[in-house]
């Protein structure tokens, strides 16, 4: 955990997790501006996902293809294509900061969701702490000069449906298991599934793109590669440090991606959006932090232990 990680090595991890997460959102919104279809872009991510962690799997002697794993994928997977082509629809219609601002409400919607489906209770504080992101939200929605409404449902429910998704893998598979087979087989059903709808709908349209053809193939495989990057790193790093630490570098890795989309676009961002985005973070960790508290007093009172909470 964090005492054996020496601070390099988690740096180098954590640079690694945020410069692919920002470049891979830049070169997804250059290919929308150019190509609005997303289905394609999204198809391209998880045909490149799958290939890099089958390679990785296999590298590492732990290739067995177990059938129950893609039974229970099938939920996973389909909430998951759901929300990276919404969440490609919106980057496709409003700004890269923006589209990440709203999608740090997932607290609100995963809260509301684990409260309904799962009975988890609701406290004050988390309650409390959700507010932050409203108003940060809102303000940014308020002062956004690329505002789009169709851009703005399309983050909200992209966020509601990874919400969905995270909700349902931690029910299925836990928090136990090896990660990375399920990033291959999450990303390999996920292609299956998505292939048949983009061979309809915008196969024959890119297939007319003669001149953009290489281009947008070039950039499409370059943004799979540093999702599976992203992805990779992402998860070494859960492995390596402790919820509360993963979840503040996480929040940081949104500051900058949103930081990262403005200084490359030259987007016009007005001090109150600024600062909309600022409380809308805030929120998110506060959350976070609330959350992981909650849950260690779960433990503690669950197996009728006293114990000290990491703060």
């Amino acid at each position: 955990m964090d005492q054996i990680l020496s601070p390099a090595k988690f740096l180098a991890y954590l640079l690694f997790w945020y410069f692919s997460s920002s470049i891979k959102n830049t070169i997804v919104k250059k290919i929308l501006l150019v190509y609005p279809h997303p289905i394609t872009t999204t198809l391209t991510t998880f045909l490149v996902v799958a290939c890099f962690s089958w390679i990785y799997i296999i590298s590492h002697g732990s290739y067995k293809m177990e059938l129950a794993m893609f039974r229970r994928i099938i939920p996973v997977a389909f909430t998951g294509i759901l929300g990276h082509i919404f969440t490609q629809y919106s980057l496709s219609r409003v700004s890269v900061s923006f589209t990440h601002t709203v999608k740090a409400t997932g607290p609100i919607f995963t809260m509301i969701i684990a409260y309904i489906f799962l009975k988890k209770s609701i406290t004050l504080p988390m309650i409390g702490s959700i507010l932050p992101i409203v108003i940060g939200v809102s303000l940014c929605t308020a002062t956004e000069i690329s505002f789009s409404w169709a851009g703005f449902i399309m983050a909200f429910i992209s966020t509601l449906l990874f919400s969905c998704q995270n909700i349902i893998t931690k029910s299925l598979f836990g928090k136990q298991g090896d990660k990375y087979k399920f990033l291959a087989y999450y990303s390999t059903f996920s292609f299956l599934l998505l292939f048949p709808v983009w061979a309809v709908f915008e196969a024959p349209i890119l297939l007319n793109q003669e001149n953009e053809l290489y281009t947008l193939s070039s950039l499409a495989l370059l943004a799979g590669f540093f999702s599976f990057t992203q992805s990779f790193s992402s998860m070494s790093i859960l492995e390596l440090v402790t919820p509360i630490t993963y979840s503040i570098a996480n929040t940081f890795k949104r500051i900058f991606v949103i930081g990262t989309s403005i200084l490359y676009f030259g987007n016009v961002v007005s001090p109150l959006n600024y600062l909309g985005i600022a409380i809308a973070i805030f929120g998110v960790g506060i959350y976070s932090r609330i959350k992981q508290i909650a849950e260690q007093q779960h433990r503690f009172s669950k197996h009728g232990k006293k114990g000290t909470l990491i703060l």
